[in-house]
């Protein structure tokens, strides 16, 4: 980077201390990215050109000139500084695209005007699916290959306008859009029958929770292609392109991952696919780091996250719906698995942007029972040998030292928590037997769990909140740099 090169502070973000003097960079939706006080000094030095800032800090100075430089590449990657102040208008500009906020009223006004007859409302029926009427605008194209966009909601309201529009003003073309509800018990069944009539609506009476709505909507869904959703979800323009692209481009690809940004500070990863590990739950692969470009040569993915993947007729009908034993969590891991088992690829397509409303769709309680039972029910129905008792092994272990933490606490709603869940898993033990049975005899002979566990990220620091201080930009940022320089 030119050391004659001024940079400035984005108007998105402010800096501030807590009350125990911790320095936090914090964006405009209350969004805190934790920093340092090479971070702070940066922040004070600003308007400034590099050699400025290296020069403001004197002989205070205690890192290198050339990670100082890494520090600013990798704030001006996460918006929070900027190299010219005429740059906040582009910047405003792409924000307003990327969340469509500009030809959100205009969509939603033809939307509205549509003629009511071509609304579809099914109430556990079969009927023929159809392709949304929206007028293709100048920036759609007709790409010929129907691509099939389900979204799950579940008390919803809040968030499935934003994602329908997200979906009305992709440049792609033709679409099918279903909607899959839970049994809401708010205003979202209402607000689709109200402003989207061009969606496809199947009102479910009882919860069957996210694998069970997908299965239904897969099953009436017409497209060679499908995209599943979840309510809380919003799609970049261009976003559904990318996704065809990538897997029309991709030998045996199955199943495609967007990358997932959080829509509260757009600039930080939620997920690019997830992964496992024999210890903890399962990730979101570089959750709350910072996209510097460094997943151009990441070829492969262990798992998708369902929360936003694209996913191949024809890798659906080898690998069939998803398992609805695990009711949510965990099932996308399992689908990925018996996608690779089946000679098929799970592949990153990081061109393709989605926003997500992280923490928007469970309770805690209920999340945990969940995942407590499902990780289990994960290893029991696809794992061999070693594998599968080292994963065993290690995770009765952390759920025993949880039990007698919340014990200890006397957080006894956790702690039953637990106990629900063994329990619940204990009645599923045949029919998971059942269905590894099945899932075993149909597999190829050449993939194996070590095969897909090999493929988890090697270089994901798993930050546990947004970040940037000195300690990742060496353990992590600067190894992305210099790669993304080197190619």
């Amino acid at each position: 980077m030119s050391t004659k090169v001024k940079f400035y502070r984005s108007p998105d973000f402010e800096f501030i201390r807590d009350e125990n003097g911790t320095p936090f960079f914090v964006y405009r939706t209350g969004k805190k990215v934790l920093t340092d006080s090479i971070g702070a000094s940066i922040w004070k030095a600003l308007p400034n050109t590099l050699e400025g800032i290296i020069d403001s800090f004197g002989k205070s100075l205690i890192v290198s000139s050339k990670l100082l430089n890494d520090y600013l590449h990798v704030l001006l990657y996460a918006g929070i500084v900027m190299t010219e102040r005429n740059n906040q208008n582009e910047r405003e500009k792409r924000y307003e695209v990327l969340f469509n906020r500009n030809s959100r009223n205009n969509d939603l006004s033809s939307i509205k005007n549509s003629s009511k007859e071509n609304m579809l409302l099914e109430q556990e029926t079969d009927e023929k699916s159809f392709i949304a009427k929206k007028d293709l605008s100048s920036n759609q194209k007709d790409f010929g290959e129907l691509v099939s966009v389900i979204i799950v909601t579940h008390n919803g309201e809040n968030y499935i306008r934003r994602c329908l529009c997200s979906i009305f003003n992709q440049n792609y073309h033709p679409l099918e859009i279903i909607v899959v509800d839970n049994a809401s018990q708010d205003a979202t069944v209402d607000l689709i029958r109200q402003d989207f009539p061009d969606c496809r609506l199947i009102i479910l009476k009882k919860n069957r929770h996210y694998a069970g709505a997908l299965n239904r909507g897969l099953k009436v869904a017409r497209g060679k292609y499908f995209l599943l959703l979840n309510q809380d979800i919003e799609l970049a323009p261009e976003c559904i392109t990318a996704l065809q692209v990538k897997m029309k481009t991709t030998p045996q690809a199955g199943a495609v991952s967007p990358l997932m940004k959080f829509a509260s500070l757009p600039w930080f990863i939620n997920g690019l696919g997830n992964h496992i590990r024999n210890r903890n739950w399962g990730s979101d692969n570089f959750i709350n780091c910072v996209d510097v470009g460094q997943f151009q040569e990441l070829k492969e993915l262990p798992s998708a996250c369902f929360g936003a993947v694209f996913i191949s007729r024809e890798a659906l009908n080898e690998v069939g719906r998803l398992d609805e034993g695990y009711s949510s969590f965990y099932e996308d891991v399992d689908w990925s698995f018996r996608c690779w088992y089946q000679g098929f690829r799970v592949v990153p397509a990081p061109e393709a942007v989605v926003y997500h409303e992280f923490g928007a769709s469970y309770p805690e309680g209920r999340k945990l029972i969940f995942v407590v039972k499902n990780r289990l029910r994960l290893v029991l129905k696809l794992f061999h040998g070693r594998i599968r008792l080292g994963f065993l092994k290690n995770y009765i272990i952390e759920d025993v030292l949880n039990c007698f933490y919340f014990l200890k606490k006397k957080k006894f709603g956790s702690l039953g928590c637990y106990g629900l869940a063994y329990l619940w898993l204990g009645f599923q033990l045949p029919s998971i037997f059942w269905k590894r049975w099945k899932v075993m005899r149909s597999k190829i002979k050449e993939v194996t769990e070590r095969d897909v566990l090999a493929k988890n990220p090697r270089y994901d620091p798993q930050l546990t909140s947004p970040v940037i201080n000195v300690a990742v930009i060496r353990g992590y940022y600067r190894w992305c740099l210099s790669h993304k320089s080197d190619r």
